[in-house]
């Protein structure tokens, strides 16, 4: 005969083995997602000249976003670690790099984005949106 402490202290264990397998899948799962996120900002960053890099704290809570614009790579090889320097264009062009990177990575189902093209050049703009994989993965979500 099993006593009832016993018994609520083995569904306890089981919970915690549990809770923490589940933590552990999850932590797995993040890593995959920043990983993915990283390699998909820089594709789109890419497709335009441009590169950068992501690095995701988890413990902090915080992501710092390192920039090289196509400018810089023909010259200064100064990297924008503050994105107030950056035109409103370049400004505009790296976040919906990330949000579509993050988007893609994510495998959101649904996707919307208003006025994002405010400060894009109009060239800039049009190269950005008609680029293939961009425009796929920002328009259409394939």
């Amino acid at each position: 005969v099993v006593s009832t402490q016993s018994t609520g202290e083995l569904l306890h264990e089981m919970v915690q083995k549990s809770l923490l397998e589940r933590v552990k899948a999850w932590m797995g799962f993040r890593k995959s997602i920043a990983k993915r996120t990283l390699t998909l900002f820089n594709v789109f960053l890419s497709n335009q000249g441009h590169a950068g890099s992501l690095d995701f704290d988890h413990e902090r809570k915080t992501l710092n976003i390192n920039l090289k614009m196509h400018s810089q790579l023909r010259g200064n090889n100064a990297v924008v670690t503050d994105t107030k320097t950056l035109s409103g264009g370049e400004r505009s062009f790296s976040t919906v790099a990330l949000l579509a990177a993050l988007w893609e990575a994510m495998e959101s189902p649904f996707r919307a984005m208003d006025e994002f093209d405010v400060f894009m050049v109009l060239l800039f703009f049009f190269q950005s949106v008609h680029h293939q994989s961009f425009c796929q993965s920002l328009l259409t979500g394939e």
